[in-house]
């Protein structure tokens, strides 16, 4: 990035920019810093040189006459996000809060074709930086209001799916998260957070489901072949954790994948309840 080209004189303490220009303000050089941070190269002409090369911009690519954002050097949809960056009081403290997202993911998202969404924030890696860099984003209007625990929640799922090796479990499972758990935490959130309880029950129940899927495998047995015994044989060897597979097996008898079975239920020392979606 070149704000312009500086030189001093010889015995000279006084700093000059090319054409005498005065040397830029803070905040002007902060709007630079962060329009090369945030901004749209397919729609700023000023990025491309005549034959397709990148050329060096300048503070009057990035800011109009009046020190408003020239229009296209921003991504439309990132301004609020750096208008709020670039007016902080102390940006001093508020560089120190840029700096811990992940530049990178921002500038995916500068030039990221597609309209800015919570899907397209699932794709970016590493993942460790999105849900803060998402948490912005929702705090400036950038994106709509979302369920935090929800959004890690289909993130670590989309991440999860594609490691169940037998191709058959996999669709299975996936149709049991898309028909049963998706729909029932969506329908949580209609009331408020789906909170971390109802997100590791949600877990629990699908990665008990591929135990409960292997454990048949295993007995050479196929998901429409289960019998009663085949499920009484299987709660019986540790009912305290395979009880947790019980939505998904009433999921399956509802959609008719496994014949009409009695699940097993035993009392508990300390049971985790289960409510009327369960």
């Amino acid at each position: 990035m070149a704000l312009g080209s500086a030189s001093t004189a010889p015995g000279s303490p006084v700093t000059t920019f090319a054409g005498g220009a005065a040397p830029p303000s803070r905040r002007v050089l902060r709007t630079c810093i962060l329009t090369e941070l945030l901004r749209d190269v397919e729609n700023d002409p000023s990025t491309t040189a005549p034959g397709g090369a990148t050329s060096d911009w300048h503070t009057h690519d990035v800011l109009d006459g009046t020190g408003a954002v020239r229009c296209g050097a921003v991504r439309c949809e990132l301004l609020p996000l750096f208008e709020a960056l670039r007016q902080m009081r102390r940006p001093r403290s508020g560089f120190t809060w840029a700096s811990r997202l992940d530049v990178q993911q921002l500038r995916t998202l500068a030039r990221e074709r597609r309209p800015l969404s919570h899907a397209v924030l699932n794709e970016l890696r590493p993942r460790r930086a999105v849900p803060h860099l998402r948490d912005l984003l929702m705090h400036h209007g950038v994106l709509p209001p979302a369920d935090r625990d929800l959004l890690l929640f289909e993130a670590w799922l989309a991440d999860w799916l594609p490691t169940i090796g037998d191709r058959e479990h996999r669709q299975t499972l996936n149709h049991f998260v898309r028909w049963h758990i998706l729909r029932r935490l969506r329908d949580i959130t209609a009331s408020g957070p789906i909170g971390s309880y109802h997100d590791k029950q949600a877990r629990l129940h699908i990665t008990r489901a591929v135990s409960f899927l292997e454990w048949l495998a295993n007995n050479g047995v196929d998901l429409g072949g289960c019998t009663q015994a085949n499920l009484d044989a299987w709660q019986a060897e540790d009912y305290l954790d395979r009880r947790h597979a019980q939505p998904f097996l009433r999921w399956c008898m509802d959609a008719r994948r496994v014949h009409r079975l009695r699940v097993p239920t035993r009392a508990t020392d300390n049971p985790a309840p289960l409510d009327q979606h369960q």
